[in-house]
């Protein structure tokens, strides 16, 4: 883990039924103030993407708690399809993509329905050991399900470099290497919208659904795959069919969570072997070739 590294937690699913969702983006800003203060940081910067023209411009970020109104305005009219905070307090070299403390987003995302993540640079986080990490993250997933009935999430520390809150989203850096900026854009490009039953990637910490469980290794399914050895981590059932894969079954400190996490690259190698990523199967029609169930 280096000095500018960050950890994405990122989930994706569909709103709950019968959810009001301009109550949803303002009790969710309210509530991303109370999270980055126990980091002791505070929100400096808001984007979004907007059903209907604004006077804001989509994307473009604005300075708070100037422009808070404005967006306030935009949520209560039920005008705001996504929304963006973000903390910028330790001197940015001006590059919003790069340079956050902490990072929220949530809303229509265009590739997997409703994205809900959270980010934060891991040097708020290096006291931590692994049992107060799991415990963030299983908050963190707790949260994001109050909101969206889960289909796929992840969470994984990555350089500063390789935008780890854009790769989330299927967007790719230049810094990455070149697995995941395929992964990045085939899940743009189409990958993203079969997420409920396509596995994008191996992480340390993968939220996955029973469709996912019963993708095949070979002639048996992940979860029995997953169960035969002890070196390929454990899962356990979260509720509504969604399942926490965590491949260290023994985790220490925040190290765990790397991308090239050398346990994670041996679980990620062992299943590149039998093709499963949607990275390695795209066909030239431009989709997906589904993974057998």
């Amino acid at each position: 883990m280096t000095e500018d590294s960050k950890l994405v937690v990122a989930m994706c699913g569909s709103w709950r039924k019968g959810q009001q969702v301009s109550s949803t983006f303002a009790s969710w800003w309210r509530e991303r103030e109370t999270i980055a203060a126990r980091f002791g940081l505070t929100l400096t910067h808001a984007s979004g993407d907007f059903e209907t023209p604004s006077d804001l411009k989509k994307y473009q970020a604005y300075r708070l708690p100037r422009s808070r109104k404005r967006f306030e305005d935009e949520v209560r009219k039920g005008n705001v399809r996504s929304l963006d905070l973000l903390s910028m307090n330790s001197k940015p070299d001006g590059y919003l993509a790069l340079d956050w403390d902490i990072s929220f987003s949530l809303g229509q995302d265009r590739t997997c329905g409703i994205l809900s993540m959270v980010g934060i640079a891991t040097k708020y986080l290096r006291s931590r050991g692994p049992e107060s990490v799991l415990a963030l993250l299983e908050e963190l997933v707790a949260d994001a399900r109050a909101r969206v009935k889960l289909s796929y999430g992840f969470a994984v520390v990555m350089p500063r470099d390789f935008m780890p809150d854009s790769y989330a989203m299927g967007v790719a850096s230049a810094e990455a290497p070149a697995f995941l900026v395929y992964d990045a854009n085939t899940w743009l490009d189409f990958a993203g919208r079969s997420c409920r039953r396509v596995l994008r990637n191996v992480f340390a910490y993968n939220v996955l659904s029973r469709e996912h469980l019963r993708i095949k290794v070979g002639k048996q399914p992940l979860s029995d795959w997953i169960a035969d050895s002890d070196d390929r981590g454990v899962t356990s059932e979260l509720g509504e069919g969604i399942f926490l894969w965590l491949v260290s079954a023994r985790p220490r400190g925040i190290n765990f969570l790397n991308w090239d996490s050398p346990h994670v690259v041996h679980v990620r190698k062992q299943l590149e072997k039998f093709l499963l990523f949607p990275w390695q199967t795209v066909e030239d029609t431009g989709s997906v070739a589904e993974p057998e169930q």
